[in-house]
């Protein structure tokens, strides 16, 4: 529910990846405006800046236990 109907970003705190199969199974069809990352990726904060002011949507994954204060 949060995810489909909250008006704000939710946080999935998702040690067995279920989440992060169910997401990818739900945003299949939307393979054009999906983007999936983790903190060793080229340009990961421009990368999201980029996707999120166009709309996309982005699955930050494998993030460490201190999070970028830009996040």
């Amino acid at each position: 529910m949060l995810v489909r109907k909250g008006r704000m970003f939710p946080l999935l705190i998702d040690p067995q990846l279920q989440g992060n199969k169910w997401i990818r199974e739900m945003e299949k069809e939307n393979k054009d405006r999906f983007v999936i990352l983790d903190q060793q990726t080229e340009n990961f904060m421009k990368t999201i800046e980029l996707s999120i002011a166009n709309g996309n949507i982005v699955l930050l994954q494998n993030l460490e236990e201190e999070l970028d204060s830009a996040l």
